[in-house]
Formats: structure tokens, C-alpha cells, sequence
């Protein structure tokens, strides 16, 4: 069985780095005999209304290699059932440094001690440094 593939990286970033990357996923692909295709994030289209669809001009794949952290792409693809690599959720833990701890934390794997800042939405640093202060002393 030949499966379709789509390998979608972030189309605005104007580096080579992130097309080569999608091109080694291309070609693994290739590699196993599967049909591959890499998209821009911008060349798909979500769209929202009475149901959930994504256009393009090819049949949508089997699944996805995702090297993008466009969190609501990679959903609107997996809520079409189309298996994402790396999932929304993963992407957007992976992006928030306290998610993570978080998530790492719950599973007992080791973490360096951190002290997670609350938002302060514009308060001045003097009171958050003595917030600080009063956390390390503990």
C-alpha cells in the first residue's frame, strides 16, 4: 500500500534551513515508497463553517510530518482524522517552557528548580522582584 504524505513547514520563515529540513522528511518518505508532498503552511487553507475542511488542490494525505508550530493547522488536521507528527498538543507544549516543566514535572522526570513568574499584565519589575525575593527565601 502507498501512502500520501504531506510535509508542511513554515512557509513566512526565509531561511533554507526549514526547507531542507522538510526536504530529509521528503525524502524519507520517498524512501519508503510513500507519496510525498511538501506544503507552505500558507498554501493550505482552513476553513470553518458548518464543517471542518482544509482546501487544497490534492487529495488530503494519510498523514501529516509537521514542522510547523501553526498549533490551529495542525489541528483542523487532526480533527479531519488525518494522523499530525507532531500533534497540536505537542507543539504547543513543547513551545511553552512551563507547559513543559509542567509535563515533565507530572511525569517525575528530573527538571532544574524553577520559579514560574506570574503574569503580571504591566505591574512594575520592584514588586515582582520582591515577589522573587520572598520565593527564594522559602
Amino acid at each position: 500500500m502507498t501512502y500520501r504524505v504531506w510535509i508542511i513547514y513554515n512557509g513566512f520563515l526565509q531561511s533554507d534551513k526549514f526547507k531542507d529540513f522538510a526536504d530529509m522528511f521528503y525524502q524519507a518518505a520517498k524512501d519508503l515508497g510513500h507519496e510525498a508532498t511538501i506544503y507552505r503552511n500558507d498554501e493550505i487553507q482552513m476553513i470553518l463553517a458548518d464543517e471542518i475542511t482544509v482546501h487544497t488542490e490534492a487529495a488530503l494525505p494519510d498523514y501529516v510530518i509537521f514542522t510547523d508550530k501553526d498549533i490551529y493547522l495542525a489541528k483542523q488536521l487532526e480533527l479531519l482524522g488525518i494522523p499530525v507528527f507532531n500533534s497540536a498538543e505537542t507543539i504547543e507544549v513543547s513551545d511553552d517552557k512551563i507547559k513543559t516543566y509542567q509535563l515533565l514535572a507530572e511525569k517525575g522526570i528530573p527538571i532544574p528548580k524553577t520559579i514560574v513568574a506570574p503574569k503580571t499584565f504591566g505591574l512594575p519589575i520592584a514588586w515582582m522582584m520582591n515577589l522573587f525575593k520572598l520565593q527564594l527565601s522559602c
